[in-house]
């Protein structure tokens, strides 16, 4: 209201000609995926070229997950957060990726052709296996099985092998979780077999069927036996033979059978204390008798190593402790089984 003449007049405001933006402009960030993209090499190659229709929603999912683990409801969200790479534009709704997991699973020749793609040739790699426990009555691979927890539930056995020099996993399966570990490293290797890869794994998975399926498929081994194995009559550890690792004295030995394979002694001085008094731990808490440490002790700190390979024995030594690797791919894979727990309703969405 402006006054004219001692009179009240109202002058409207004037409309504001200048054309406003239609819609809003978000800000998204871009470097955490572009560097992720830029590590992963050669990667989303070889997963569009086995899996062409899924590869798009696999790779986001995967390089999202890098950041932040977290629930498939999330994933859309996540995604329209950063800038995209690769031009790609993947569905990303919980509903669509649950589906994408479901044809990734079921394509098992895929899967297993991806794995022998990113697998460098003649690289090392660690094998182990390991447990996850359902309770749903929908997973087929669960079943009663043997677990270190002693646990009754039904369980599903994962077998994983991880190249030693990068820990980049080379190969996975589910198995039933009936099937002991001897058994499933055979019958992940009618898979997994490619020449010119050596073979780690720990003493649990060391069979003489094991041992020819590996020298059947190409590959060269080093494997543990277990303590009362008949091999540790068969090599001794020399006195003036030792060499340090990680400033711990380690002696050894070695010898050639009569198959052609090696075999090689290790002994740990600071192993053979700690292991005794773990043993006498388990005598005082009544889980062992004490004739059965008695018997035990006198190979507290020693280790046998069955191999193929004819090398130093500080080598071998060397290549069995990196084994550690498959260990922490494990620990990674449970945490993203945990988020996705609620789809996985049937086998193929769970491999």
């Amino acid at each position: 209201l402006k006054l004219v003449d001692g009179q009240a007049v109202f002058t409207p405001k004037r409309k504001n000609n200048r054309q406003r933006e239609t819609g809003s402009r978000s800000i998204r960030e871009t470097g955490p995926l572009r560097l992720l993209d830029m590590c992963a090499d050669t990667i989303p190659k070889h997963l569009q070229h086995r899996f062409p229709t899924e590869w798009d929603s696999a790779y986001a999912l995967s390089l999202l997950r890098c950041i932040d683990n977290f629930p498939l409801k999330r994933a859309a969200d996540m995604w329209d957060k950063y800038e995209p790479v690769r031009k790609i534009a993947p569905p990303m709704s919980e509903n669509t990726l649950a589906d994408v997991l479901e044809r990734l699973g079921r394509d098992r020749e895929a899967q297993t052709l991806f794995f022998k793609d990113t697998m460098p040739d003649g690289c090392e790699i660690a094998f182990d296996l390991t447990e996850i426990f359902s309770t749903s009555g929908e997973l087929a691979l669960a079943e009663k099985g043997r677990n270190p927890e002693h646990d009754d539930r039904n369980q599903v056995n994962i077998a994983m092998a991880c190249t030693l020099d990068t820990g980049e996993p080379s190969y996975i399966r589910a198995l039933p979780g009936s099937v002991r570990d001897v058994k499933a490293l055979c019958a992940s290797l009618r898979e997994l077999k490619k020449p010119g890869l050596i073979l780690v794994a720990d003493r649990g998975l060391y069979s003489k069927d094991n041992v020819g399926e590996i020298l059947r498929s190409g590959m060269d081994f080093a494997i543990p036996v277990k303590r009362d194995s008949t091999y540790y009559g068969d090599v001794t550890v020399g006195e003036t033979d030792f060499f340090f690792w990680r400033e711990k004295v380690i002696r050894h030995g070695k010898t050639r059978l009569d198959d052609g394979l090696f075999l090689y002694r290790f002994l740990n001085d600071e192993m053979v204390m700690s292991e005794d008094r773990e043993f006498l731990k388990k005598v005082k808490d009544g889980r062992m008798s004490l004739d059965a440490c008695i018997k035990a002790k006198p190979r507290f700190g020693h280790m046998v190593v069955v191999s193929s390979l004819d090398r130093d024995p500080e080598w071998i030594y060397g290549l069995y402790k990196r084994r550690d690797k498959v260990e922490k791919r494990f620990r990674t894979l449970f945490s993203i089984l945990d988020s996705d727990a609620a789809h996985l309703r049937d086998d193929d969405r769970l491999r």
